[in-house]
């Protein structure tokens, strides 16, 4: 799979490195924004369950 994907991004107008580096920054501004949710409540990651996650993750996509 990982050879079919590297060989799709040789058609593609942007180099792998970049849409891998945009595709990371994107995920650690969700994840921080998940952190900054959850810490306004007085609790971290390590202290709710996954679905709590979940609802956090999913208000981080919705508010961009």
């Amino acid at each position: 799979v990982l050879l079919s994907l590297a060989n799709l991004g040789r058609f593609l107008p942007t180099s792998g490195e970049d849409a891998l580096r945009q595709a990371t920054s994107k995920f650690e501004r969700r994840f921080r924004a998940v952190e900054a949710d959850l810490a306004a409540s007085g609790r971290s990651v390590h202290d709710v369950g996954m679905e709590e996650l979940e609802a956090a993750w999913q208000r981080a996509k919705r508010a961009g």
